[in-house]
């Protein structure tokens, strides 16, 4: 059986959720209200802050670091990487700790994965990271000769949706040819 911690950080709020095999058995979001979080610079200062709450997450359920096979993030931001599976290694945080690829909570949280990891024998991953590109070159066009388009999208949540809808249509994801939406909240 392979038990695996998975992590989702965002600006607000960490999920977590714990899976044995591909079944979860327990998930929970934890809110970070701004007035606890405003003390910080920025969100990759917030390391310790929330690897406190990872911890009591996984001392409530009973979840034993050392009895984990691996910890999995939401990716971050590095050089463009095809859609997959990526261990997290000391170079992959150097890029997202440079901003220079973007900046999210998500970078945040490939280092606490990569942290918690080194105290278990837990493998430290990311899966299908926000910069995943596998763009086919006319979708590279954006109109002006001089400017060329760049992906940058949340990965993880279309393919997850795609390969839902293909499991649930039985049909193979490989197969089909569909539109994806993300929709989030926009702020005015």
């Amino acid at each position: 059986m392979y038990k695996i911690l998975v992590l989702n950080l965002g600006s607000t709020s960490t999920k977590l959720a714990y899976y044995e095999n591909e079944t979860s058995v327990v998930s929970q979001t934890i809110e970070h209200p701004a007035a606890e979080t405003k003390v910080f610079e920025s969100f990759m200062d917030q390391g310790e802050y929330r690897i406190g709450y990872i911890k009591r997450f996984m001392q409530e359920n009973a979840i034993d670091l050392c009895d984990l096979d691996a910890i999995v993030s939401r990716g971050g931001h590095t050089k463009s990487l095809e859609s997959g599976v990526y261990r997290i290694c000391p170079e992959m945080m150097k890029q997202q700790r440079s901003g220079i690829y973007g900046l999210h909570p998500s970078d945040l949280g490939s280092e606490i994965a990569y942290t918690l990891a080194q105290k278990s024998k837990a493998i430290p991953l990311i899966i299908d990271p926000p910069i995943t590109d596998e763009f086919e070159p006319v979708a590279r066009l954006s109109g002006h000769p001089l400017v060329r388009r760049r992906s940058s999208l949340h990965a993880l949540n279309h393919k997850a949706t795609a390969r839902r809808y293909a499991r649930e249509n039985d049909a193979k994801y490989e197969d089909l040819n569909l539109i994806v939406v993300h929709m989030g909240v926009v702020f005015l």
